[in-house]
């Protein structure tokens, strides 16, 4: 990842840099814990699997399959896109190339080397070369004699390349070529320093590929026309005419895995194509699942994307499950903390996590519906808003989150909790209102009290409650004058709500926090505060990022420090922390790299808790004091 530095004399108006202390001695930012996130690869070796779990590796003990144990994880800078073992050493292709990891002691994993190369997706080790499916880079040779230095000693570049597998002298890639079609490439690699093209055959979206004897399996993914996925078999016996004997249209094909006459291919579950006559593959069997990779190993299938999922095989036609390793998987957006108990969000599940140890955080409990837009904590209750739903989850009993109640109204925009009231704004009127009070106090019966038709209101990024009063972000007004920025409605009469003050903003408002009658705003571009006592009084307007690319999305405060996420899709998001305590002139006090698409944070006692994305959580400890001022720091050193 790059280390950005900004310029001391092109900070924006109203911002004051601080000179760091020259007594620093220790790091401002410390790396303490991270778990969770996407998961798109596994390998399996000597009764371990190795899975890349977010932008980590987690080792996972299965020589017991009916008991998998987590027995070590190891964060890194990068998301794992493959993973292959060999002679004690992890190699691992990322966005950033290859590395490679010492795994001789599988309870204490150690990064050995890394090799840039740009994003690379899949890798394959033989003898002492490691060949690296490298994308925009080509297919790139590695001699990786001594693990820690490896050297690249030949290159094949002609298209980007996706996938490689190697069988005696000849290397099998899939590349992405120009439109209509890609292609599967056959390379000589007696030389492997001088690789030579031999036969190709063009083939529709391209992704991965398998070779056993003289077949390659081949998988495109989604092929539009047919709105599925396909698995090509490809003689291989002659290297200079390679021909297709048999295809065969499946669900997804993320990924192949060949054994005893059956490809395994993940997918939107798992298809079982039985390939023993590459002329005439026939479907034996489905096993519905998330997974988006798998490795077979002696009739047992070891698969990836909701956790580690073992299969028994050994009938393809009816795979039954022999054990299961729960992790917080998919993409990490929300967070937020009560009590030492970590609550973490992606579309479709909430996770529980025990931090009180934050340098291994631990899952507890799970629960599931089929869309969560919005969480809020509060106490032992969890609050899930979906589109047309909300669940009401007592969390009492963490290992067991257990749903209540549930209230079903359609196109929730915002629900906020206070004082055993739960408070709905919906996009549509429903029922004539567009604004709902329940009692929760007995969240098994929550009764609606009250149901309001606020006029004018649009739509909201941000909603919060202060005693009878309603603060708001987004639109507000008719067709003659609609105003984007802070609303603060009165609803001490709920017959007749009545806005009593907005500031339009010409920047988009996306979250806020208020603390003692402030209102601390994250804008696109900029941290705005307020008095907000009835009135709406615009205190102090702070610049966060001169990159127009960059949005601010999410705020917190803490002991009168301001944390700022600030997303970039195109890049990894940035924290940005400004010293608030005099509120009329924010101090900036530097930025933190998240590495990864942060979507939400929490802050508590000097750690921040990190929803990020793919990525996974990370939880940091943060000593603002210290910060460099203008710099991103990286969270993990690679």
């Amino acid at each position: 990842k790059t280390v950005h530095s900004l310029e001391t004399q092109d900070l924006p108006d109203n911002t004051t840099p601080r000179v760091n202390r020259d007594t620093q001695t220790t790091s401002p930012v410390e790396f303490i814990s991270s778990i969770g996130g996407v998961q798109h690869t596994v390998a399996v070796d000597a009764g371990y699997a190795y899975m890349g779990e977010g932008a980590g590796l987690r080792i996972v003990d299965v020589r017991n399959t009916s008991a998998p144990v987590s027995v070590a994880y190891l964060p890194l800078s990068d998301i794992p896109s493959d993973i292959q073992i060999a002679n004690g050493y992890a190699y691992i292709a990322n966005e950033s190339g290859l590395q490679i990891i010492d795994v001789r002691d599988v309870t204490k994993p150690v990064i050995v080397s890394n090799l840039r190369l740009g994003t690379s997706y899949n890798l394959y080790v033989i003898d002492n070369f490691v060949y690296v499916a490298a994308g925009e880079s080509g297919l790139q040779i590695i001699d990786i004699g001594i693990p820690t230095n490896p050297a690249i000693i030949g290159s094949y570049s002609d298209g980007k390349v996706l996938d490689v597998k190697v069988v005696g002298d000849y290397a099998y890639i899939v590349q992405k070529d120009d439109p209509p079609l890609d292609s599967f490439v056959i390379l000589d690699i007696q030389d492997p320093t001088n690789p030579i093209p031999q036969g190709s055959i063009g083939i529709e979206l391209v992704h991965q590929l398998i070779v056993v004897d003289t077949i390659a399996y081949v998988s495109s993914p989604e092929i539009p026309a047919i709105k599925s996925g396909r698995l090509y078999a490809i003689d291989v016996s002659n290297p200079m005419t390679p021909t297709i004997h048999g295809e065969i249209d499946v669900r997804r094909a993320e990924a192949i895995e060949v054994a005893n006459g059956h490809a395994y291919i993940p997918g939107g579950g798992m298809t079982i194509v039985d390939v023993s006559d590459s002329a005439n593959l026939q479907e034996v069997g489905q096993y519905e699942t998330l997974v988006t990779d798998i490795s077979v190993v002696d009739g047992t299938a070891y698969m990836v994307g909701d956790g580690l999922e073992i299969v028994n095989i050994a009938n393809p036609s009816t795979p039954t499950q022999q054990g299961q390793l729960s992790s917080v998987s998919d993409q990490v957006r929300h967070v937020g903390m009560f009590g030492a108990i970590a609550y973490v969000a992606n579309y479709t599940n909430l996770y529980l996590l025990d931090v009180q140890n934050i340098a291994t955080p631990l899952l507890l409990g799970q629960y599931s519906m089929s869309y969560i837009e919005q969480v809020v904590v509060d106490d032992a209750m969890v609050y899930l808003a979906g589109r047309d739903e909300i669940h009401l989850v007592d969390v009492s009993d963490p290992t067991k989150p257990i749903l209540f109640n549930q209230v079903d109204i359609p196109e929730i925009d915002a629900i906020a909790v206070q004082n055993n009231k739960m408070y709905v704004h919906t996009r549509i009127a429903f029922q004539d209102a567009n604004f709902f009070i329940f009692d929760v106090s007995n969240p098994a019966e929550p009764q609606e009290i009250e149901r309001v038709a606020i006029k004018n209101l649009r739509v909201i990024q941000s909603m919060k409650i202060v005693d009878s009063q309603v603060y708001l972000l987004g639109t507000y007004g008719d067709q003659d004058g609609l105003v984007t920025g802070l609303h603060i409605i009165d609803i001490s009469n709920l017959e007749k709500p009545a806005l009593i003050a907005s500031y339009e903003a010409n920047d988009l408002f996306r979250d806020m926090k208020i603390i003692d009658n402030q209102v601390y705003v994250a804008g696109r571009e900029h941290l705005h505060i307020f008095d907000g006592d009835g009135v709406i009084r615009l205190i102090s307007k702070t610049a966060l990022s001169r990159n127009k690319n960059e949005v601010g999305t999410d705020i917190r405060v803490h002991n009168d420090i301001a944390y700022v996420m600030v997303r970039d899709r195109t890049t990894d998001s940035n924290i940005q922390l400004f010293d608030v305590s005099d509120p009329a002139q924010p101090t900036r006090l530097g930025q933190i790299n998240t590495q990864g698409d942060g979507h939400d944070l929490h802050v508590d006692n000097g750690l921040v808790y990190i929803a990020n994305g793919d990525a996974g959580v990370r939880i940091i400890r943060v000593q603002p004091e210290q910060l460099p001022p203008e710099i991103f720091l990286p969270i993990v050193q690679s």
